[in-house]
Parts: C-alpha cells; structure tokens; sequence
C-alpha cells in the first residue's frame, strides 16, 4: 500500500483512468483491480508481481465523487516522496481532465491534524480542510478551501520517477 491517493471533481471510471495513466506512463504495465473479486492471496501477490502501477478506483458521494487508489508506484515509499507524488499526480489529473482534484495534504496544514488536503483548482493549489465533509467523514460539509499554497514544482517522468524542477 502506497497511500497515494487522489480524488477527482467529475466522475470517472477505471477504463478512463487507465488510459490517462498509460499516456503519462507508456514503459510501465498498469493495472487497475478491484481488491474485493481477487479472492485469493497468490492471485493478488501474481498481480502484483507483474505490474509497476496497481490502481483503484472508487466512487464518493461528494464534490469528488471519483477517488484513485494507487497501491504500488513507482518511487521509494517514504513520506518525502509519497507526499511529491500524489500532489503531482492530483496537479496532472486536474489539468488533463480538466476538473478539481484533491489529495492528502499532511504537513501542508496548520497543525499535525491529519484532516488536511490540497485541492488543484485552475492549475492552483489550495490548502484544504477536510474534517467533517462529505467527502472524508460522510458529514453534509463540502471540503473547506483554507488559502493558495505556493508548492515546489515536482513532475514525474515517463517510469513514474519524481523529479524536482
């Protein structure tokens, strides 16, 4: 588990996710699974196995109604990288599908609280509340926009690699 995730403003199924991930990614092998019909452990360890990205894609009763669960990429999986990665990858699903997206924002907060999130609007980044939301805890609150963040330029290359620009 990477604990990369992003969610996405615009409903999308696994088929339109992994065709964007294939034109971002062209070397990798992806696979998109649904964990719950793998019924056995050598089935998923053989998934695993032979892929460089494994991805989810689940559906959330909020403004961001599609949520992309990644449980391998590529990169060492550290909280110095994850953190990079998923905010890369929330910034390019935002700009190529043209929608908000949001992931997990911890250590871009406030406070140690782990309720924070960074939401991409119009190719900017916001701090994010989303304690209490629709989104995170199935509250009626939308997820609250706190101020624009000024984050460090990070992209991925074509085998998934963080790279500071």
């Amino acid at each position: 588990m990477t604990g990369l995730w992003v969610g996405l403003s615009v409903r999308k199924n696994w088929h339109e996710i992994y065709h964007v991930l294939e034109s971002w990614f062209p070397t990798l092998v992806i696979t998109a699974v649904d964990w719950e019909s793998i019924e056995t452990e050598e089935l998923k360890a053989l998934c695993a196995q032979n892929s460089d990205v494994i991805f989810s894609v689940s559906q959330n009763e909020s403004e961001f109604p599609t949520v992309i669960h990644f449980d391998l990429f590529p990169n060492p999986q550290d909280e110095a990288i994850i953190m990079p990665t998923m905010i890369e990858l929330a910034r390019r699903f935002s700009v190529v599908l043209d929608c908000d997206s949001i992931c997990g924002g911890s250590g871009y907060g406030d406070s140690d609280a782990p309720f924070w999130s960074i939401v991409w609007h119009g190719g900017q980044a916001f701090l994010a509340d989303n304690c209490n939301t629709a989104f995170a805890d199935g509250a009626d609150n939308p997820v609250k926009i706190v101020r624009a963040l000024n984050l460090p330029v990070y992209r991925l290359d074509q085998a998934g690699r963080l790279m500071k620009c």
